[in-house]
């Protein structure tokens, strides 16, 4: 008995139910790093895929039924890229007349959205294999129109990246050291020996983020020894801001200078100077 051999074509991955449902879902992965890994490096390749490719990639299917053989794969991929583009500042407007411009909001919104895009797309592609195409449908972009706009996409991509990161400089991460109520006035200046100083250190994230080493340390006026106080990892999404809490230890008699110093792309320090003085000589 001879077994029967299936001669159907397959279909390429972009023209198939799998791309559709990885283009749905990209989105999830995506929010799930911003709120719980901020910093990753992974964020990057991660939200181009999900601005760009996926948003595009289910709106064509919309247009174009996945398994209708009406694009190549190459043409639906570039198309994908420019009207994920094209798609881009109309949701990031949405979202921030509704919530503010935020990544993670920007995510959400694609995570709620496209699935149900999708849906709409598999409602109305054909899934069976699709025949050749003898002859390039007129209503469709040539393969070299596509790719064309396709790179015009990424060059364009590639300058809105490019401008904040030569913007960054204008807003870059700050630090500042407060006293215990949270005021520059409220530092002690002078106080009595054995009195403790509560101080605390505010760090705020400039447009990019920030991620660096807080140390604080100690150096007495008359031995000049720096005595550690403080050194931790801070991870800071963009505009956010920290206060952390810090507690001098008992100072001798003399002058103390108080170094705070934040280590990062671009280094701050700041410092303060506290006496510890008998109450005759104050």
């Amino acid at each position: 008995m001879v077994g029967r051999i299936d001669s159907s074509p397959q279909r390429p991955f972009l023209d198939s139910w799998a791309s559709l449902a990885l283009a749905a879902l990209a989105p999830v992965p995506l929010l799930a790093t911003l709120l719980l890994v901020p910093h990753a490096s992974w964020r990057v390749p991660l939200g181009f895929l999900v601005l760009l490719w996926a948003p595009g990639h289910v709106v064509l299917a919309l247009v174009y039924p996945l398994g209708a053989g009406a694009l190549r794969p190459l043409e639906r991929a570039a198309l994908s890229l420019v009207l994920g583009l094209l798609a881009a500042p109309v949701a990031a407007l949405l979202v921030s007349a509704a919530w503010g411009f935020r990544a993670e909001a920007l995510a959400a919104a694609y995570a709620a959205a496209l699935p149900l895009l999708a849906l709409g797309a598999a409602s109305r592609g054909r899934w069976r294999a699709a025949p050749a195409r003898e002859r390039p449908d007129p209503t469709v972009p040539s393969t070299g129109v596509a790719v064309a706009l396709a790179g015009g996409a990424l060059v364009l991509v590639a300058a809105l990246v490019a401008v904040p990161a030569f913007e960054a400089d204008a807003a870059p991460a700050s630090l500042a050291l407060l006293g215990a109520d949270g005021t520059p006035e409220s530092i002690p200046r002078e106080v009595a020996p054995g009195t403790p100083v509560g101080l605390q250190v505010e760090v705020t994230a400039g447009d990019t983020g920030f991620s660096g080493v807080l140390r604080v340390h100690v150096v007495s006026g008359a031995s000049a020894e720096a005595i550690p106080v403080l050194h931790r990892e801070l991870h800071l999404a963009s505009r956010h801001r920290e206060t952390v809490p810090l507690s001098l230890p008992l100072l001798p008699l003399g002058e103390h200078q108080i170094v705070v110093r934040l280590d990062g792309p671009e280094p701050r320090q700041v410092h303060a100077w506290i006496t510890v003085a008998e109450e005759e000589s104050r």
